[in-house]
């Protein structure tokens, strides 16, 4: 069986100058490390995502956010694994960062050089990719008289919202670890979902 760890970028916003795994890669009971170089022999366009494939497997050319993955090293033991981690060097030319989803719409920090559509979503099917934004949609509804309802209403509250990243999904690790050895000749463990 095989332990990965992942080495994440440190900083917010940066072009990647040099990923250096030479080190890590000579430590004994190390299989193999893997930066996008690799990724890209087998996959020459590494973005996926569910509306826009804008997320790379590994960070590709530049670094996003803070722990975006950089590189996978995968060893005979989690201990290596992580020793090796320590050994990855990482060169980055920083670039200007944007904290606030607000600030975000209009500001020269561009976090995606391009938004491509997944063509997932039939009802996204439409957009063409952009460049040069970090919107990557909009959407303006232009039906009735604002002015007039407001005008109608019995109250009217007015104030600015700001809500956490929310995620439907229920609490749970989804993994699976199989191997042969014990307890028997074959083994899987996953947890109950």
């Amino acid at each position: 069986m095989l332990h990965g760890k992942i080495f994440r970028s440190t900083i917010a916003h940066g072009l990647i100058r040099k990923i250096d795994t030479r080190a890590a890669g000579k430590l004994s009971g190390i299989f193999r490390v893997i930066t996008i170089e690799d990724v890209l022999k087998i996959i020459p366009d590494p973005y996926y995502g569910p509306a826009f494939h804008d997320q790379p497997i590994l960070a590709h050319r530049k670094v996003r956010y803070v722990g975006e993955p950089v590189a996978v090293v995968l060893a005979e033991d989690p201990d290596i694994a992580e020793q090796a981690l320590a050994l990855i060097g990482a060169e980055y030319e920083e670039l200007p960062s944007v904290f606030d989803e607000v600030a975000a719409m209009s500001s020269p920090a561009i976090v995606h050089d391009a938004l491509k559509p997944a063509g997932t979503f039939a009802d996204l099917k439409h957009l063409a990719g952009r460049t040069n934004t970090n919107v990557a949609l909009d959407f303006r509804l232009r039906r009735g008289d604002v002015e007039a309802a407001f005008g109608d209403a019995d109250r009217v509250f007015e104030h600015e919202f700001r809500l956490e990243r929310l995620s439907g999904n229920t609490v749970s690790i989804v993994s699976t670890v199989s191997g042969i050895g014990d307890p028997g000749p074959g083994f899987e463990h996953s947890p109950a979902g």
